[in-house]
């Protein structure tokens, strides 16, 4: 039995649909621990609240919850070196844009993250691998090429890098994943930097389902 909605802001699924998203977060974690990433726990708090117009308001007595997935990573490690993590994270933004009819634009959803750090060679080299990696594990899973374009925004600021990967398939077209080049903006290190990927999982389950959908009708 599936039933998916979100017209709260997030996903609730129940039955196959459940299965299958439960699955694609196993199937990731498997495909990077086997790539020698060193797995994280990520909390969606973090002790301080990095300033952002999408920031949520929390009135948790500690922590303030995070609209970004690797943001706990940064509020908890302390020292930096050449370093691969992945994790997941379950992240909290306002989202303005968001209308009853919006099946991507959440406000509460899940964040395969991985995160990098270390000096320019080791961060320059990593950085395009894992760019592979995630391209890779997205078509394996949606069974179509998939391309890495430049973001009209940024992560940080205007002069660090950030790519994504487009669906954009019948009359659908959203960002499934994002690159993030950090500099030294968290480490505050002039000779150690980080970026990060985010796959967002929800995303990928329903661009999953739409070419699910697609596929069959061209059956009938």
């Amino acid at each position: 039995m599936n039933h998916i909605n979100n017209d709260i802001g997030a996903l609730y699924l129940r039955g196959k649909s459940a299965e299958k998203i439960d699955k694609i977060q196993t199937d990731l974690k498997n495909r990077f621990s086997t790539l020698d990433f060193e797995y994280l726990w990520l909390p969606s708090l973090s002790s301080k609240q990095y300033f952002h117009p999408q920031n949520i308001e929390s009135s948790h007595r500690n922590g303030y919850l995070v609209h970004a997935a690797c943001l706990s990573f940064f509020d908890q490690e302390q020292s930096f070196s050449d370093g691969r993590f992945f994790g997941i994270n379950r992240v909290h933004r306002l989202e303005p844009l968001r209308t009853p009819y919006s099946e991507t634009r959440l406000e509460c959803f899940n964040v395969f993250e991985i995160i990098l750090t270390g000096d320019d060679k080791f961060l320059s080299k990593e950085y395009d691998f894992v760019k592979e990696a995630v391209k890779g594990f997205i078509e394996d899973y949606l069974k179509i090429k998939c391309e890495w374009r430049i973001a009209d925004d940024s992560f940080i600021d205007s002069d660090q890098k950030k790519e994504e990967l487009i669906f954009n398939k019948e009359g659908k077209k959203f960002s499934i994943a994002s690159g993030n080049v950090h500099g030294d903006f968290f480490t505050k290190r002039k000779d150690i930097f980080s970026c990060c990927f985010g796959i967002g999982i929800e995303r990928l389950f329903l661009a999953g389902e739409i070419l699910e959908k697609e596929r069959h009708g061209r059956k009938k």
